[in-house]
């Protein structure tokens, strides 16, 4: 092995996270956040990819965007999970552990909810501006986008929020 090499793995021991940087621990759990969030986005994407090319429907992008935010709710669900069996958390937060079970049913409410959500896109685009269904070419109005998902965005901030607070309550 080259010797650049020998010495990053001899730095990379010598350094305690505790010492050279006070949120490591928040870092990392935000860290295994964004991969669950992604990860439930790309599934997304790529089972609209594949459903788009055999059929075609009004509205993709808008319809798309609800149905990411609606999905990725389960995410959250895999990271209180996650913290609930890896996390330690400072002792001024001795609850978390107990809210994190609470919050996990909630998560998994939520992402049923959104997800029925999403079947009602052409009631509410019908209700924006009287949609031709498939063929529609006028865009989905930004009102019309938040009529459409305000419910599951309020999920989203409900659940980012917690989720963050959470991984700065780590040790």
């Amino acid at each position: 092995m080259p010797q650049h090499l020998w010495a990053f793995f001899a730095l990379t021991e010598s350094v305690s996270p505790e010492t050279s940087f006070p949120y490591y621990h928040a870092v990392k759990w935000l860290i295994a956040l964004a991969g669950t969030i992604i990860a439930a986005a790309i599934a997304v994407i790529f089972d609209n990819i594949v459903k788009r090319l055999r059929d075609v429907r009004g509205h993709n992008l808008a319809q798309l965007l609800h149905e990411i935010l609606a999905e990725h709710q389960i995410a959250y669900l895999i990271y209180f999970v996650a913290l609930l069996t890896g996390a330690e958390f400072l002792p001024a937060y001795w609850w978390a552990r107990d809210m994190i079970g609470v919050l996990t049913f909630l998560a998994f409410g939520f992402y049923l909810i959104a997800v029925y959500l999403t079947s009602l896109h052409e009631v509410q685009l019908q209700k924006d501006h009287h949609c031709q269904g498939r063929a529609c070419t006028k865009p989905v109005s930004v009102l019309g986008f938040l009529r459409l998902s305000w419910l599951t965005s309020l999920f989203t901030l409900l659940m980012l929020a917690t989720s963050v607070a959470l991984a700065f309550m780590t040790v």
